[in-house]
């Protein structure tokens, strides 16, 4: 089993791979408990077309600083201390964001398998006053 997936499944927090295009490559029951989509939903789909995560301000997370991305070519692990991530039916979390990066040195088989995983704690209360 690829090593990111190995993370998100066996992660007791909401988590969720992504592959080198910010592809969903794999997704955990706390996610899908937590924000409301089920793996078939969201493996395949952008990361920033599902969380739509925003800082408190109101600035994109996913927007062209997308910590993902960065997460990927720098291959370190980053974190977001205080975001907004959307819930499928249409509701708020407040969440925090971290990451955990394949190393380099591990060759991907597959492309399409994770390269980094992403997990999100829940920081709080849902904020239905967002947009």
């Amino acid at each position: 089993m690829d090593d990111a997936r190995y993370l998100v499944d066996s992660a007791t927090d909401a988590a969720f791979a992504i592959d080198g295009e910010l592809k969903i490559a794999a997704w955990n029951e706390p996610a899908q408990r937590l924000l409301g989509y089920t793996r078939r939903e969201v493996v395949g789909r952008r990361c920033s077309e599902v969380l739509e995560a925003i800082l408190p301000n109101g600035e994109s997370v996913c927007g062209g600083g997308c910590h993902g991305l960065q997460c990927l070519s720098r291959r370190q692990p980053v974190a977001v201390p205080e975001c907004i991530v959307r819930r499928k039916d249409g509701g708020w979390v407040r969440a925090r964001l971290a990451s955990s990066v394949k190393p380099e040195q591990i060759p991907d088989a597959d492309a399409r398998a994770g390269v980094a995983a992403i997990f999100l704690r829940v920081d709080g209360k849902e904020d239905e006053a967002r947009r």
